[in-house]
């Protein structure tokens, strides 16, 4: 079993913070609507893309 130091918890929580900070800025741009094609989207990218690698 793998678990995070106390270090690797703050980093993780710090870059979480970020992300999260990030996320909702770029999504701005989008209306929901939009957010929501965008996401399905990605989805199906990451399915085919996990398909391509067996």
């Amino acid at each position: 079993m793998l678990a995070l130091t106390d270090e690797g918890r703050t980093a993780h929580r710090r870059i979480s913070e970020r992300v999260g900070t990030l996320r909702l800025r770029l999504m701005e741009c989008l209306s929901p609507e939009e957010h929501t094609v965008l996401m399905e989207l990605l989805r199906r990218l990451a399915t085919h893309l996990d398909a391509l690698a067996v």
